[in-house]
């Protein structure tokens, strides 16, 4: 009896428990193919399969059946076999150029004998966790646009002259735009624009703290939905600095979907960028990430979740789907 459990906890993570029972079935050629499953990332259905190979080689593959648009992930797998304490555990991340991801040597089957009908049968539970990075190649459409919308109240471009009613000056430049656009996206500029401060009256802004290719990018984002020109790790955390000082929420959440795939470059900054504006989202997968790969020390991140509960919650889940996996190799290694 074979059973197959999908569940996706997060907008970039899918998780599954396949648990296989059979007679003979560490002794087939043939290799047992689960049913398929889908990611939901970045408005895109991204398909997925794993493949048990229990005969011979002993391997496992997660294979993603449509790799037309290359990409990467965090996959987990976890393998523990009947009667066999120690189980099998390895996080590897995908490579763009290939479409199946192998974890070898994942151990033997051992049959238990039914003695009601006389034959061998083995078990196994496979647990694996899938957390979407990003597609390495543009979309023929926006991605975060498809995730987020909407993203603008209107169709005109941030760079029409026609009825502004401010300017923003920065580096001695100057981006036009409407009050009413930015006090939807922004609670700040509501604000200016509300109260008896200078901004209320005057039509423009100084800002003396953005760079003007900063809030160009910014401003094109809220306006049009479109964000091809926030690429780059530097670019993308300026954005986000901007839109947190802000409180563009749509804006951060575009930069936070942006900064997953740079996550394997640079993780450390990643994670201090995600705990100082609070992205919970782009926190979880950084720390999971150097959890999974040592990148930092556990007392250092252990340090700054200390000083945050949500960040502390997200430890603690991320710890506990490592239990079972510390219970059991602590009772291999007491005997």
């Amino acid at each position: 009896m074979n059973s197959f459990k999908i569940d996706q906890p997060y907008f970039n993570r899918i998780q599954v428990e396949w648990i296989i029972e059979g007679r003979f079935i560490n002794i087939t050629e043939k290799p047992i193919v689960s049913p398929p499953f889908v990611l939901q990332s970045e408005g895109q259905l991204i398909p997925f399969s794993l493949i048990f190979h229990c005969y011979a080689t002993h391997k496992l593959e997660v294979r993603r059946s449509d790799n037309t648009i290359p990409g990467t992930a965090i996959v987990t797998v976890i393998v523990k076999h009947r009667d066999n304490l120690r189980p099998f555990v390895e996080v590897k991340l995908t490579s763009n150029d290939r479409d199946t991801l192998s974890f070898n040597d994942i151990g033997t089957l051992p049959p238990r004998l039914d003695k009601r009908y006389m034959y061998s049968v083995a078990s196994s539970k496979i647990k694996c966790y899938i957390t979407w990075l990003g597609f390495t190649k543009n979309t023929h459409s926006s991605s975060q646009t498809q995730l987020h919308q909407p993203l603008c109240i209107t169709k005109v471009p941030y760079t029409n002259k026609e009825s502004p009613d401010v300017k923003l000056i920065l580096d001695n430049k100057e981006i036009t735009a409407h009050k009413a656009i930015l006090s939807l996206h922004s609670p700040v500029f509501m604000k200016m624009f509300q109260t008896r401060m200078r901004e209320a009256h005057e039509k423009k802004i100084i800002i003396e703290d953005v760079t003007f290719e900063t809030m160009k990018i910014l401003i094109g984002i809220i306006y049009t939905g479109e964000d091809d020109e926030l690429v780059g790790k530097d670019m993308i955390l300026k954005v986000l600095a901007a839109a947190h000082k802000y409180q563009m929420s749509i804006v951060m959440r575009v930069c936070e979907v942006k900064l997953l795939l740079e996550i394997p470059q640079d993780p450390k900054a990643i994670f201090s960028a995600a705990n100082l504006y609070g992205t919970e989202e782009l926190f979880r997968t950084a720390m999971e990430y150097i959890v999974a790969t040592k990148k930092l020390p556990f007392a250092e991140i252990k340090e700054v979740c200390m000083k945050e509960p949500k960040w502390m919650s997200i430890l603690i889940d991320l710890m506990y789907e490592k239990l079972e996996v510390i219970i059991c190799t602590e009772q291999a290694l007491s005997k």
